[in-house]
C-alpha cells in the first residue's frame, strides 16, 4: 500500500510549500512464500507556476497514478475543495506489484464550471523505503481559459484618484493575432504599495494612500504583463475665481478673455482631473460649455457671451468634489449704441395759443437690444405752429430718457408740432393743439338741420352742434343734451360730450307727427340750437273701414252716420255722405276715391 498524503492544497489554488509524505507498504511474493509488507515513503513539494494563481476559484482536485511502463491506472481519485477550505490531507493507499516500482503522478485542479485550471504532472515518482525520501518537486501551471493568451493591455492609460478615493483600471487578455479572450484571470498589484494599493488581486481597483504616483501591473497566470500609471491627487480643498472675472462688453457679445476657475488642494496645490460645472447666474448670458475638467494645474476655462441687460452679470462655478463652495465671476455689460428712438411722454396735448404745453415731451433712446442708452445727445426742433422751445438739446439720462426743457405753442388755434432727433435714427413727432381762451363761448349747427323723413322715421343724419371758443377753436369736454321741442318725435343718446374737434352729436332723432319737427341742443352758458325736420305722408296703398257701415234709411235719403275710411299708418282719414237711392234706379255699386267732407250718391246698398 501507498499512503499519501498534500497538505495545504487551498482551495484559492495558493498551494503552500511543503512535503507530501506517501507511506508504502509493500506486499508481495518470492520464491520461499509470503513476506511481510515493508513501509514505503513517498514525499512531493507542490508549487505554482504563477504567485498570482489564487485569484481562480477551484471546486476539485483530480489525483491519478499509472504504472510504468504498463499505463495501468493504480488510482484515480477525485476529492472537494471547498470555498473556505485552507487545506487538504490526502491519504491514498496503493498496491504495489513489485519493490521499487515507479508510478507517474498526474494531479488537475478544476473550477467550480468543470475547467480545467491548473495542472502538474505527469511526473515519475518512486517511493523510498529507506528512510526520509527526498520530496519530488510538483509544479502546477495555469491551463484554462486564456491559457494561449500572449499579451495583455491595460485598457486606461494614466489614471489619477484623491488619496483615500479608488478607481478601477480594466485590462484584456489578447491571443497571438489581437484579439480578445474574454474570461481569461488577470492579477492586479502595486509596485509602489506606499502611494496606491490594490486590495484585492482579482480586480483592478486601486486605492489612493499618499501623493505621488504608483505603478500598477495587470498580469497574466502565464506570464505576460502590462503596467499603468496611477497619479494619486490630495483631494480638492477649494474653488476659486483665478482670472477673467471683472470683465466690460457690450451687451450680447462674448468677453475677450475666458473665464477661469482654480480647484486646490489643501496645501495650495492644484488639483487635476475635477469637473468643474459654470452656470450664468444673473445676466441672461451663455458659456461655451456647462462642465470642464481641471488640467494639471487645476484650472479650468470657458468662454462666456453677456446677456442682452445692461449692467452687472455673474456666472458661478461649482464642483461636486466641495459641497456648498463655489467661484463667482463678475461682467459689466454696456449698451451697443442707439438703435431706436421712441416718444416716453408729451405728445398729443392741447393748450392756450401762445403757453407751454403742461407735460414737456420727452424721448427714449435704447439700443439693439432695448436697453436704455445713457448721455445720448437728441435735438427737438419746432415743425408746424410757430413755437419755441427751451433746452432744445438734452441728453440721455441714466433710463435713456431726454426731455426738452419747454415747448410753448405758436399764436395761431390750431395743430403744432415737434420732432425729436438722433443722429442716424428716424425723428418721432410731437402734437398738440393750440386753442383759444377760455372755454366754449359760441354753439352752432354742425350737420343735421333742414332734413325730410316720413313720420315716425328717424332722420337719416343725427344732429350735431360745433363748440367753439373766441379765437374760434373747437372746444372739447363740453356736454350737450338734445331734447325733442315740437312734432312728438324721440331721440337717442340725448346727452353728447364734444370731441377734440368740438362736435357733440346726439344718438338718432325719430320724428312725430307729419310737418313740421323740432330738436333743441342746449349747452350751459349758451345760447341754444334748434334743429328742423319735415315729417311727410307716404302714399296710400289701402283704405280701412271705419265707421258707418251696415246703416239703413229711407230711399232717396242720406245715412244717419257718415262713412270714415283711413290710409293704414298714414293718420290721414276721409269722410263721405251716403245717400239712399230709390229702388231701381240705380243697381249697380258705384266707386269713387273717398274725399274729406265730400258726399257721393253711390247704389242703394254700399258705397265704396
Amino acid at each position: 500500500m501507498v499512503a499519501m498524503y498534500l497538505p495545504r492544497i487551498r482551495p484559492a489554488l495558493t498551494l503552500a510549500t511543503g512535503a507530501a509524505a506517501a507511506a508504502l507498504l509493500l506486499s508481495c511474493a518470492d520464491h520461499t512464500g509470503p513476506r511481510e509488507p515493508v513501509p514505503a515513503h513517498l514525499a512531493v513539494a507542490p508549487g505554482f507556476a504563477s504567485a498570482a494563481a489564487g485569484i481562480v476559484p477551484l471546486a476539485h482536485g483530480r489525483i491519478l497514478l499509472t504504472r510504468v511502463p504498463s499505463g495501468d491506472i493504480a488510482k484515480d481519485t477525485v476529492i472537494a475543495l471547498a470555498p473556505a477550505q485552507d487545506s487538504v490531507d490526502l491519504s491514498l493507499t496503493v498496491m504495489l506489484l513489485e519493490p521499487n516500482e515507479t508510478f507517474l503522478l498526474t494531479i488537475a485542479l478544476t473550477t467550480p464550471a468543470g475547467d480545467t485550471a491548473f495542472r502538474a504532472g505527469p511526473i515519475e515518482v518512486t517511493p523510498s523505503t529507506g528512510g526520509a525520501p527526498t520530496p519530488v518537486p510538483v509544479t502546477f501551471v495555469y491551463v484554462g481559459v486564456g491559457a494561449n493568451a500572449a499579451s495583455v493591455a491595460i485598457g486606461t492609460g494614466a489614471a489619477s484618484v484623491f488619496i483615500g478615493d479608488t478607481v478601477t483600471l480594466t485590462a484584456t487578455a489578447l491571443d497571438a493575432g489581437g484579439t480578445a479572450i474574454p474570461g481569461t484571470p488577470i492579477a492586479w498589484r502595486s509596485l509602489d504599495t506606499l502611494t496606491a494599493t490594490v486590495p484585492v488581486e482579482a480586480t483592478g481597483r486601486v486605492v489612493g494612500r499618499a501623493s505621488g504616483s504608483a505603478r500598477i501591473v495587470a498580469e497574466l497566470l502565464t506570464g505576460p504583463a502590462d503596467t499603468a500609471l496611477v497619479n494619486v491627487l490630495p483631494p480638492p480643498a477649494a474653488i476659486a475665481a483665478d482670472s477673467g472675472s471683472g470683465q466690460t462688453a457690450p451687451a450680447g457679445s462674448a468677453l475677450p478673455d475666458r473665464i477661469v476657475a482654480r480647484v486646490t488642494a489643501g496645501d495650495g496645490s492644484g488639483v487635476a482631473n475635477v469637473w468643474v460645472r459654470f452656470a450664468v447666474t444673473l445676466g441672461g448670458g451663455t458659456v461655451s460649455a456647462d462642465s470642464v475638467l481641471t488640467d494639471a494645474t487645476g484650472r479650468a476655462g470657458v468662454a462666456w457671451t453677456l446677456g442682452n441687460v445692461v449692467g452687472t452679470q455673474t456666472v458661478t462655478a461649482t464642483t461636486a468634489r466641495l459641497a456648498g463652495a463655489s467661484a463667482s465671476f463678475t461682467a459689466t455689460s454696456t449698451p451697443t449704441g442707439a438703435g431706436a428712438i421712441a416718444i416716453a411722454a408729451g405728445d398729443a396735448q392741447s393748450a392756450l395759443v401762445g403757453t407751454a404745453v403742461a407735460t414737456a415731451p420727452s424721448v427714449l433712446v435704447t439700443d439693439g437690444q432695448g436697453n436704455p442708452i445713457p448721455n445720448v445727445g437728441v435735438t427737438f426742433a419746432v415743425t408746424q405752429g410757430n413755437g419755441s422751445l427751451t433746452g432744445a438739446t438734452p441728453t440721455t439720462d441714466g433710463n435713456g430718457i431726454a426731455t426738452v426743457g419747454s415747448w410753448t405753442l405758436g399764436p395761431t388755434v390750431g395743430l403744432n408740432a415737434l420732432s425729436a432727433t438722433v443722429t442716424g435714427l428716424t425723428p418721432v413727432q410731437f402734437v398738440a393743439l393750440g386753442t383759444g381762451a377760455g372755454g366754449a363761448t359760441t354753439m352752432t349747427v354742425s350737420t343735421g338741420n333742414g332734413q325730410t323723413a316720413l313720420a315716425q322715421t328717424a332722420v337719416p343724419t343725427p344732429p350735431a352742434v360745433l363748440l367753439t371758443d373766441t379765437a374760434g377753436a373747437p372746444v372739447a369736454g363740453a356736454t350737450v343734451v338734445f331734447a325733442v321741442t315740437g312734432g312728438g318725435g324721440t331721440v337717442t343718446g340725448d346727452s353728447a360730450t364734444s370731441n377734440a374737434s368740438g362736435v357733440a352729436a346726439v344718438g338718432s332723432w325719430t320724428l312725430g307727427t307729419p310737418g313740421l319737427n323740432e330738436l333743441t341742443a342746449s349747452a350751459a352758458g349758451l345760447p341754444d340750437v334748434v334743429f328742423q325736420a319735415t315729417g311727410t305722408v307716404g302714399a296710400a296703398y289701402a283704405v280701412v273701414k271705419i265707421s258707418g257701415d251696415a246703416q239703413s234709411a229711407d230711399a232717396g235719403t242720406a245715412a244717419v252716420r257718415r262713412a270714415t275710411s283711413a290710409a293704414p299708418n298714414h293718420n290721414l282719414r276721409t269722410q263721405g255722405l251716403i245717400t239712399v237711392l230709390p229702388v231701381g234706379q240705380s243697381n249697380r255699386h258705384a266707386s269713387t276715391r273717398l274725399m274729406p267732407c265730400k258726399r257721393k250718391v253711390l247704389g242703394p246698398n254700399s258705397v265704396s
